[in-house]
Protein backbone atom coordinates (compact mmCIF):
# COMPACT_ATOMS: atom_id res chain seq x y z
CA UNK A 1 0.00 0.00 0.00
CA UNK A 2 1.22 3.62 -1.36
CA UNK A 3 2.08 5.85 1.63
CA UNK A 4 -0.82 8.72 1.41
CA UNK A 5 -0.30 12.25 1.68
CA UNK A 6 -4.05 14.23 1.76
CA UNK A 7 -3.51 17.84 0.44
CA UNK A 8 -6.41 19.83 1.05
CA UNK A 9 -4.36 23.13 3.21
CA UNK A 10 -1.32 24.27 3.53
CA UNK A 11 1.05 22.53 6.50
CA UNK A 12 0.85 19.21 4.83
CA UNK A 13 3.79 16.33 5.47
CA UNK A 14 4.68 14.64 2.64
CA UNK A 15 7.58 11.65 3.27
CA UNK A 16 9.37 9.91 0.25
CA UNK A 17 10.78 7.14 3.25
CA UNK A 18 8.94 4.41 1.42
CA UNK A 19 7.47 4.70 -2.57
CA UNK A 20 5.45 5.10 -4.08
CA UNK A 21 3.42 8.09 -2.41
CA UNK A 22 0.26 9.09 -3.06
CA UNK A 23 -0.72 12.39 -3.21
CA UNK A 24 -4.25 13.65 -2.69
CA UNK A 25 -5.60 16.87 -3.52
CA UNK A 26 -9.46 17.72 -2.68
CA UNK A 27 -11.66 20.60 -3.66
CA UNK A 28 -12.26 23.31 -0.68
CA UNK A 29 -16.16 22.71 0.50
CA UNK A 30 -15.74 26.10 2.36
CA UNK A 31 -14.64 28.03 -0.71
CA UNK A 32 -17.05 26.51 -2.94
CA UNK A 33 -19.43 26.63 -0.54
CA UNK A 34 -19.19 30.63 -0.29
CA UNK A 35 -18.81 31.27 -3.75
CA UNK A 36 -22.39 29.31 -4.49
CA UNK A 37 -23.47 32.01 -2.06
CA UNK A 38 -21.87 35.47 -3.26
CA UNK A 39 -22.56 34.44 -7.15
CA UNK A 40 -26.18 34.15 -5.89
CA UNK A 41 -26.45 37.04 -4.55
CA UNK A 42 -24.02 38.50 -6.62
CA UNK A 43 -25.22 37.55 -9.77
CA UNK A 44 -28.87 36.80 -8.48
CA UNK A 45 -30.04 40.12 -7.76
CA UNK A 46 -29.30 41.69 -11.14
CA UNK A 47 -30.88 38.85 -12.90
CA UNK A 48 -34.27 38.48 -11.36
CA UNK A 49 -34.25 42.79 -12.05
CA UNK A 50 -33.79 41.47 -15.43
CA UNK A 51 -36.62 38.91 -15.64
CA UNK A 52 -38.64 41.44 -13.65
CA UNK A 53 -38.19 44.24 -16.28
CA UNK A 54 -38.85 41.95 -19.48
CA UNK A 55 -42.13 40.50 -17.44
CA UNK A 56 -43.55 43.77 -16.68
CA UNK A 57 -42.59 45.14 -20.65
CA UNK A 58 -40.16 48.28 -19.13
CA UNK A 59 -36.87 46.78 -20.71
CA UNK A 60 -34.69 49.56 -21.83
CA UNK A 61 -31.51 48.87 -24.06
CA UNK A 62 -29.67 50.13 -21.70
CA UNK A 63 -29.98 46.99 -19.01
CA UNK A 64 -28.62 44.85 -21.21
CA UNK A 65 -25.32 46.06 -18.92
CA UNK A 66 -26.86 43.37 -16.59
CA UNK A 67 -25.79 40.34 -18.38
CA UNK A 68 -22.76 41.13 -17.38
CA UNK A 69 -23.33 39.96 -13.97
CA UNK A 70 -25.64 36.66 -14.95
CA UNK A 71 -22.84 35.56 -16.77
CA UNK A 72 -19.85 36.07 -14.23
CA UNK A 73 -22.16 35.10 -11.60
CA UNK A 74 -23.25 31.86 -12.91
CA UNK A 75 -19.02 31.58 -14.07
CA UNK A 76 -18.63 31.74 -10.12
CA UNK A 77 -21.22 29.68 -8.78
CA UNK A 78 -20.44 27.14 -11.41
CA UNK A 79 -16.26 27.30 -9.90
CA UNK A 80 -18.48 26.42 -5.87
CA UNK A 81 -19.94 23.73 -7.27
CA UNK A 82 -16.60 22.14 -8.43
CA UNK A 83 -14.50 21.81 -5.05
CA UNK A 84 -17.29 19.62 -4.03
CA UNK A 85 -16.60 16.90 -7.02
CA UNK A 86 -12.96 17.75 -7.67
CA UNK A 87 -10.38 15.50 -6.78
CA UNK A 88 -6.81 14.78 -7.58
CA UNK A 89 -4.66 11.67 -6.78
CA UNK A 90 -0.97 11.32 -8.08
CA UNK A 91 0.65 8.44 -7.29
CA UNK A 92 4.88 9.28 -7.64
CA UNK A 93 6.73 6.38 -7.11
CA UNK A 94 10.72 5.95 -8.49
CA UNK A 95 10.09 4.00 -12.10
CA UNK A 96 6.54 5.97 -12.64
CA UNK A 97 4.39 8.96 -11.62
CA UNK A 98 0.03 8.65 -12.46
CA UNK A 99 -2.49 11.20 -12.12
CA UNK A 100 -5.68 10.11 -11.78
CA UNK A 101 -8.32 13.98 -11.46
CA UNK A 102 -12.31 13.94 -11.77
CA UNK A 103 -14.18 17.23 -11.44
CA UNK A 104 -17.32 18.58 -12.81
CA UNK A 105 -16.03 19.22 -16.06
CA UNK A 106 -14.51 15.66 -16.28
CA UNK A 107 -12.11 12.99 -15.74
CA UNK A 108 -8.27 12.86 -16.42
CA UNK A 109 -5.49 10.41 -16.45
CA UNK A 110 -2.15 10.08 -17.36
CA UNK A 111 0.91 7.92 -16.75
CA UNK A 112 4.74 9.33 -16.86
CA UNK A 113 8.47 7.63 -16.30
CA UNK A 114 9.80 9.08 -13.21
CA UNK A 115 13.32 10.19 -15.50
CA UNK A 116 11.10 12.07 -18.05
CA UNK A 117 10.55 14.60 -14.77
CA UNK A 118 13.10 17.82 -14.82
CA UNK A 119 13.63 17.11 -11.07
CA UNK A 120 12.55 18.43 -7.46
CA UNK A 121 11.67 22.41 -7.27
CA UNK A 122 11.54 24.32 -4.01
CA UNK A 123 9.59 27.86 -4.05
CA UNK A 124 7.61 30.10 -2.57
CA UNK A 125 4.13 31.89 -3.01
CA UNK A 126 2.13 34.40 -1.18
CA UNK A 127 -1.43 33.55 -0.49
CA UNK A 128 -4.15 35.85 1.05
CA UNK A 129 -6.31 34.99 3.89
CA UNK A 130 -9.05 37.66 4.79
CA UNK A 131 -7.24 39.55 7.03
CA UNK A 132 -4.04 38.95 5.54
CA UNK A 133 -1.31 37.39 3.10
CA UNK A 134 1.25 34.99 3.88
CA UNK A 135 3.64 32.74 2.39
CA UNK A 136 3.35 28.95 1.41
CA UNK A 137 5.97 27.34 0.97
CA UNK A 138 6.32 24.36 -1.69
CA UNK A 139 8.02 21.22 -3.52
CA UNK A 140 7.37 20.54 -6.91
CA UNK A 141 8.01 17.31 -8.99
CA UNK A 142 8.76 19.44 -12.65
CA UNK A 143 7.96 18.49 -16.52
CA UNK A 144 8.73 19.79 -19.29
CA UNK A 145 4.69 19.67 -19.68
CA UNK A 146 3.66 22.51 -17.17
CA UNK A 147 -0.06 20.98 -16.74
CA UNK A 148 2.04 17.36 -15.95
CA UNK A 149 3.98 19.58 -12.96
CA UNK A 150 3.04 17.91 -9.39
CA UNK A 151 2.46 19.44 -6.02
CA UNK A 152 4.13 17.32 -3.70
CA UNK A 153 4.55 19.34 -0.59
CA UNK A 154 2.85 22.64 0.87
CA UNK A 155 3.19 24.28 4.63
CA UNK A 156 3.46 27.88 5.88
CA UNK A 157 6.72 26.52 7.14
CA UNK A 158 10.20 26.30 5.75
CA UNK A 159 11.36 24.78 8.28
CA UNK A 160 12.96 21.89 7.07
CA UNK A 161 11.90 22.52 3.42
CA UNK A 162 15.49 21.77 2.49
CA UNK A 163 15.53 18.19 4.48
CA UNK A 164 11.93 17.57 2.15
CA UNK A 165 13.69 18.26 -1.06
CA UNK A 166 16.81 16.18 -0.13
CA UNK A 167 14.90 13.19 0.64
CA UNK A 168 12.23 13.71 -2.31
CA UNK A 169 15.32 13.76 -4.57
CA UNK A 170 17.30 10.59 -3.44
CA UNK A 171 14.47 9.17 -3.09
CA UNK A 172 13.34 9.57 -6.75
CA UNK A 173 16.20 9.60 -8.09
CA UNK A 174 16.32 13.22 -9.66
CA UNK A 175 18.02 16.78 -9.49
CA UNK A 176 17.01 19.69 -7.25
CA UNK A 177 15.86 22.44 -8.81
CA UNK A 178 16.18 26.78 -8.09
CA UNK A 179 14.55 29.28 -9.75
CA UNK A 180 17.20 31.66 -11.14
CA UNK A 181 16.41 35.01 -13.86
CA UNK A 182 17.75 32.51 -16.47
CA UNK A 183 14.88 29.99 -15.69
CA UNK A 184 15.32 26.52 -13.35
CA UNK A 185 18.96 25.59 -12.27
CA UNK A 186 19.36 22.40 -12.09
CA UNK A 187 21.61 20.87 -8.69
CA UNK A 188 22.87 17.98 -7.30
CA UNK A 189 21.76 16.79 -4.16
CA UNK A 190 25.50 16.93 -3.03
CA UNK A 191 25.57 20.72 -3.73
CA UNK A 192 22.47 21.85 -2.20
CA UNK A 193 23.99 22.90 1.30
CA UNK A 194 27.02 24.22 -0.04
CA UNK A 195 27.57 27.69 -0.16
CA UNK A 196 27.44 29.75 -3.26
CA UNK A 197 31.45 30.89 -2.33
CA UNK A 198 32.16 27.11 -3.12
CA UNK A 199 30.12 26.30 -5.84
CA UNK A 200 32.01 29.14 -7.67
CA UNK A 201 34.91 27.81 -7.13
CA UNK A 202 34.18 24.56 -8.02
CA UNK A 203 32.99 26.20 -11.33
CA UNK A 204 29.26 24.77 -10.94
CA UNK A 205 27.09 28.17 -11.18
CA UNK A 206 28.42 31.36 -12.35
CA UNK A 207 28.13 34.45 -10.92
CA UNK A 208 27.82 37.88 -13.17
CA UNK A 209 26.56 40.27 -10.86
CA UNK A 210 27.32 43.64 -11.24
CA UNK A 211 25.94 46.11 -8.61
CA UNK A 212 27.15 49.16 -11.06
CA UNK A 213 24.34 48.15 -13.25
CA UNK A 214 20.83 49.55 -13.41
CA UNK A 215 18.87 48.35 -11.07
CA UNK A 216 15.40 46.68 -12.22
CA UNK A 217 12.06 48.52 -11.38
CA UNK A 218 10.76 47.59 -7.89
CA UNK A 219 14.54 47.09 -6.77
CA UNK A 220 16.80 49.47 -5.10
CA UNK A 221 20.42 48.83 -3.93
CA UNK A 222 22.90 50.39 -1.34
CA UNK A 223 26.08 49.12 -0.58
CA UNK A 224 28.95 50.15 2.76
CA UNK A 225 32.32 49.91 1.80
CA UNK A 226 33.25 49.70 5.59
CA UNK A 227 31.15 46.37 5.97
CA UNK A 228 31.36 44.79 2.36
CA UNK A 229 27.64 44.24 2.36
CA UNK A 230 25.30 44.56 -0.26
CA UNK A 231 21.41 45.96 0.79
CA UNK A 232 18.77 45.21 -1.87
CA UNK A 233 15.18 46.79 -0.95
CA UNK A 234 12.36 45.92 -2.66
CA UNK A 235 9.95 48.96 -3.40
CA UNK A 236 6.64 49.02 -3.52
CA UNK A 237 5.09 48.35 -6.73
CA UNK A 238 3.07 50.71 -8.89
CA UNK A 239 -1.05 49.39 -9.19
CA UNK A 240 -1.31 48.10 -12.83
CA UNK A 241 -3.33 50.94 -14.62
CA UNK A 242 -4.94 48.32 -16.99
CA UNK A 243 -6.39 46.48 -13.97
CA UNK A 244 -7.73 49.84 -12.44
CA UNK A 245 -9.56 50.09 -15.40
CA UNK A 246 -10.94 46.75 -15.52
CA UNK A 247 -11.62 46.99 -11.98
CA UNK A 248 -13.44 49.92 -11.99
CA UNK A 249 -15.44 48.91 -15.25
CA UNK A 250 -17.65 46.73 -13.10
CA UNK A 251 -18.36 49.21 -10.40
CA UNK A 252 -19.21 51.64 -13.45
CA UNK A 253 -21.93 49.58 -14.63
CA UNK A 254 -23.85 48.83 -10.95
CA UNK A 255 -23.74 52.72 -10.65
CA UNK A 256 -25.34 53.67 -14.26
CA UNK A 257 -27.56 51.32 -14.08
CA UNK A 258 -28.69 52.63 -10.48
CA UNK A 259 -29.06 56.10 -10.86
CA UNK A 260 -29.56 56.64 -14.61
CA UNK A 261 -31.99 53.42 -15.24
CA UNK A 262 -35.86 53.85 -14.20
CA UNK A 263 -37.38 51.10 -12.16
CA UNK A 264 -33.97 49.97 -10.66
CA UNK A 265 -33.57 50.51 -7.10
CA UNK A 266 -30.77 53.44 -6.30
CA UNK A 267 -29.14 50.62 -4.04
CA UNK A 268 -27.39 49.42 -7.20
CA UNK A 269 -25.81 52.66 -7.22
CA UNK A 270 -24.72 53.08 -3.74
CA UNK A 271 -23.52 48.98 -4.13
CA UNK A 272 -21.46 50.49 -7.14
CA UNK A 273 -19.79 53.73 -5.89
CA UNK A 274 -18.56 51.50 -2.80
CA UNK A 275 -16.56 48.76 -4.91
CA UNK A 276 -15.71 51.73 -7.04
CA UNK A 277 -14.01 53.78 -3.77
CA UNK A 278 -12.18 50.60 -2.69
CA UNK A 279 -10.67 50.51 -6.14
CA UNK A 280 -9.52 53.78 -6.09
CA UNK A 281 -8.34 53.50 -2.77
CA UNK A 282 -6.38 50.09 -3.71
CA UNK A 283 -4.73 52.14 -6.90
CA UNK A 284 -3.58 55.28 -4.41
CA UNK A 285 -2.24 52.86 -2.05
Amino acid sequence: MPAIAIVTRPDVNVSFDSLPVEVVRRGSKGLGLFLMIFASVWGGMPTAMLVHLLASGKFEPTLVALLLFTVLGAALFIFGLNQFFYEQKVLVGRDEVQLRRRSLFGRREWREPTRSFRGILSGTVRRRSRNSSYTVYLLELVHEEKDKTVLLYQSRSGEGLRRRQEEACRALGLPALEESSEGLISRSVEDLDKPVSELVREKKIAVDFDPSAPVPEGLSLSTDPETDTLTVTFTRRRFPLLAGLIGLGVPAAFIYVGFWVKEVPVLFGVFGSFIALLVLLAMVW
